[in-house]
């Protein structure tokens, strides 16, 4: 990771799955060792997740960030501190696969480089998870989220 880059962290997803799947816990969140009934019970109905936005920090919609991606350019569609989501991207890329970019500065957003790993894509879209993006970028971005 560069010395002027933010690295993103996501929550560990051994806890995700315990919250998900409603693991036996008590009312700190913690497995309980002394509870006899270990067995995993959905704590809600799994249907109910289809379609859910999963997404930990806000997405922004309207305002795009120009980014450049192998030499081309793009707008996004919509993006938050997580990632992005852009449109007409022309790679062939596996799902986890990174990517290198920049982050185009304008008036929104202080340019910069970020490295990006393809969460999904479907319907002409994707969608990646920044995994590093210079601070000077990263701080602005948020900047923009709080205002």
């Amino acid at each position: 990771m560069r010395e002027d880059s933010v690295s993103i962290k996501t929550a560990p997803i051994k806890s995700y799955w315990r919250r998900v799947l409603g693991a036996v816990t008590g009312h700190d969140g913690r497995a309980r060792s002394h509870i006899k009934d270990r067995s995993i019970r959905p704590a809600i109905d799994p249907s109910a997740l289809a379609g859910h936005d999963r997404r930990a920090r806000s997405r922004i919609e309207g305002r795009s960030i120009r980014l450049v991606i192998d030499g081309t350019r793009y707008k996004t569609l919509d993006w938050s501190l997580g990632g992005f989501r852009i449109a007409g991207f022309d790679r062939t890329l596996s799902v986890s696969e990174e990517v290198a970019g920049e982050v185009l500065g304008s008036r929104w957003v202080a340019g910069g480089a970020f490295t990006a790993e393809l969460c999904w894509s479907r319907d002409g879209q994707v969608g990646f998870r920044f995994l590093d993006i210079s601070s000077r970028t990263f701080l602005s971005m948020t900047h923009r989220i709080e205002n």
